[in-house]
């Protein structure tokens, strides 16, 4: 199991998050700073002044994730310094599952420099469980896709250990982010890898799949032998979404075509009959308009109809 929560303040004893932020004005309740909040939104001067002070000062969480968005909103360098103190301040104590510093870490994401690389380090490795699952996945999830704009060579390798991430299990994060990343990258050998055996965490199969468009043929074939038959919807819709995807679609049409005839999955059969239309093949178009004509399932053939109005 990777470490604990690498945050500084962790270790700290915290009886709560008053005892963090500092103990707010106590006429202003959250409604009343919420209100505060929106009522500056066209006022990117009132809206740093007023967002700092309740990111630093509020009591209730809430209140200050929705500071810490408002501070990244406005996409200042200068509110930099104000972002680490928030995020230097949190723990798993005060931040159970890290959400306000994964706000914080995506505020950070488009005015992100070399000051902000030790933040990120530490939000990479920061892992909490609670009873028997791992919550802090969309802290690491935020700060890899942070890190990416950073150093992106450094993300990647992030992103190919977090495809076995405890994470991943619960969520799907940052497993699924990690592909992208991967994919976006173009370094296909590592989700290919993830593909090949057929075996794993159903979303990350499926995304994995989805973004392998560019992959060879010959090896999109012995993808097709694998998944086939296989039963878990996520993966087949991501299965379905590389044979579409892919610049030789048409050497799978056979495949496509099979499956429509014979699946009863209806959701999944009606996110497939849009996506053929969406294509704009002409040649699958044609085959859906036959099947359409041809289908004993009613329902089936409603969603073909459904769409094809929009072919």
């Amino acid at each position: 199991m990777p470490r604990q929560s690498s945050s500084r303040t962790s270790r700290k004893k915290a009886s709560g998050p008053s005892d963090l932020w500092g103990k707010p004005p106590a006429q202003e309740g959250a409604g009343h700073q919420l209100d505060l909040l929106r009522s500056v939104a066209d006022d990117p001067v009132s809206l740093r002044a007023t967002a700092t002070e309740l990111a630093r000062h509020s009591g209730n969480l809430e209140v200050v994730r929705a500071s810490v968005v408002a501070l990244g909103g406005l996409t200042d360098a200068a509110n930099r310094p104000v972002l680490h103190d928030i995020y230097d301040r949190c723990g798993e104590r005060n931040d159970a599952g890290g959400f306000i510093r994964a706000a914080v870490v995506r505020a950070l994401q488009p005015i992100v420099s070399e000051a902000d690389r030790p933040l990120l380090m530490t939000a990479l490795a920061t892992y909490q469980t609670q009873g028997m699952y791992e919550i802090c996945g969309d802290l690491r999830t935020a700060a890899l896709v942070t890190m990416n704009d950073l150093d992106p060579d450094l993300a990647a390798f992030f992103a190919a250990s977090f495809l076995q991430d405890p994470g991943n299990a619960m969520s799907g994060q940052p497993g699924t982010t990690a592909i992208r990343v991967l994919a976006a990258q173009q370094k296909l050998e590592l989700l290919y890898a993830l593909a090949s055996w057929g075996q794993g965490v159903p979303e990350l199969l499926g995304e994995a799949l989805r973004n392998l468009v560019d992959l060879p043929v010959a090896l999109v074939d012995r993808l097709v032998e694998r998944y086939r038959d296989h039963e878990d919807e996520q993966v087949v819709l991501g299965f379905f979404d590389l044979l579409l995807g892919h610049p030789e679609r048409a050497r799978w049409h056979g495949e496509i075509v099979s499956f429509l005839e014979t699946t009863d999955l209806l959701d999944l059969y009606g996110l497939i009959v849009m996506q053929i239309v969406a294509s704009r093949d002409g040649d699958l178009i044609g085959h859906l308009r036959r099947l359409e004509q041809r289908e004993p399932v009613r329902r089936k053939a409603e969603l073909a109809q459904l769409a094809l109005q929009h072919a």
